[in-house]
């Protein structure tokens, strides 16, 4: 895609400025590896992958309704 800018004061508009970019999906994550933690009262799991994936900045964790994320979201 292209990004342009224009500037703008009380003189009037400058001339566009646009630069070419080009956006990287990242790649599916790798394989989810689960370690119970806990048996009672609660059950505990500790769900880890091992690194990013390829093009990825962070890794967004969801949970079904009625499970919580204690720590660790991204």
């Amino acid at each position: 895609g292209t990004v342009s800018v224009v500037a703008s004061n009380g003189c009037g508009v400058s001339g566009p400025r646009s630069l070419s970019i080009n956006t990287l999906s990242p790649a599916a994550p790798g394989v989810i590896d689960v370690i119970q933690t806990a048996v009672c009262p609660n059950r505990e799991y500790t769900y880890t992958i091992a690194s990013l994936p390829a093009n990825a900045t962070s890794i967004q964790w969801t949970v079904p309704a009625g499970a919580n994320i204690i720590s660790g979201q991204g």
